[in-house]
C-alpha cells in the first residue's frame, strides 16, 4: 500500500480559488499555505477567477514557508473567462452572452508576463459582465503558458459530444499546442491504453 505521506508530496492542486475569487472562493492564502505545508505538498497553484490580485500574497507566503527541508513551490495562474464565438470587445445581450472557463498556469517568467497581459487586457477591453479574453488574444500571448480545461464550464466539458470535442480541439491546436489541455488529448482520442498512469484516470 502506498505511503500516504508520499502521496501528499506527489499530489498538486492545480485548480485553486482563494478568497480573491469573489463569491467563488473562501480559502485564505495564509491558511491555504499552512495546510499545504502540513500535508507535505511540494507545490500548490492559484487560479482565481479572472484576476491576479492574490498573486503577490500567494508568492510571499510560499517563499516564507520554504525553509530548510520544506520547499513549497507557488504555481501562478488564473482561470480566464474565454469567449469562443465572438471578440472580447463585442458586448452581446445577456441572453446571448456565453463565455467559458479556461485555466492557465505560468510555466516561466515569459508565461507570467503573458498572463498579466491577458488579464489586464480582459479588464480594460473585455469587461462585459466578466473580464473576458478571446482566442485571438490567447494565441498572441500563449508563450510560456500551460492551459487546462478547468471545470464543467470549461471549453472542453466532461461528457461533451465527440464532434464538439474535435471541433474545439482543432481550434485550440491552432492557438498553440502548449495550451492544449491535457484532458482534451484523452477525451478527443478515446480511452487511454491499459497501463496508463493512474493519476490520469477519472474517478468512478
Amino acid at each position: 500500500m502506498a505511503d500516504p505521506e508520499t502521496i501528499s508530496r506527489d499530489f498538486v492542486h492545480l485548480h485553486v480559488h482563494t478568497d480573491y475569487s469573489m463569491l467563488d472562493g473562501c480559502s485564505r492564502i495564509d491558511r491555504l499555505m499552512e495546510r499545504a505545508c502540513d500535508m507535505n505538498m511540494r507545490a500548490v497553484a492559484i487560479t482565481d477567477h479572472g484576476n491576479l490580485f492574490g498573486l503577490f500574497d500567494f508568492w510571499n507566503e510560499a517563499k516564507q514557508r520554504s525553509k530548510g527541508d520544506v520547499k513549497l513551490k507557488p504555481l501562478l495562474g488564473c482561470e480566464l473567462y474565454l469567449v469562443w464565438d465572438h471578440a472580447l470587445t463585442d458586448k452581446p445581450d445577456r441572453r446571448e452572452h456565453k463565455y467559458f472557463h479556461m485555466g492557465v498556469l505560468a510555466r516561466n517568467f515569459k508565461g507570467y508576463q503573458n498572463l498579466t497581459k491577458l488579464v489586464s487586457d480582459a479588464h480594460v477591453r473585455g469587461l462585459h459582465y466578466k473580464p473576458r479574453t478571446d482566442l485571438e488574444q490567447l494565441a498572441k500571448h500563449a508563450d510560456g503558458l500551460i492551459g487546462f480545461s478547468g471545470c464543467l464550464q470549461g471549453v472542453i466539458p466532461p461528457g461533451a459530444p465527440p464532434r464538439r470535442l474535435r471541433s474545439r480541439a482543432q481550434s485550440l491546436r491552432e492557438v498553440r499546442r502548449d495550451l492544449r489541455p491535457r484532458e482534451l488529448r484523452h477525451r478527443a482520442h478515446g480511452p487511454r491504453p491499459r497501463g496508463a498512469e493512474a493519476h490520469h484516470r477519472r474517478p468512478p
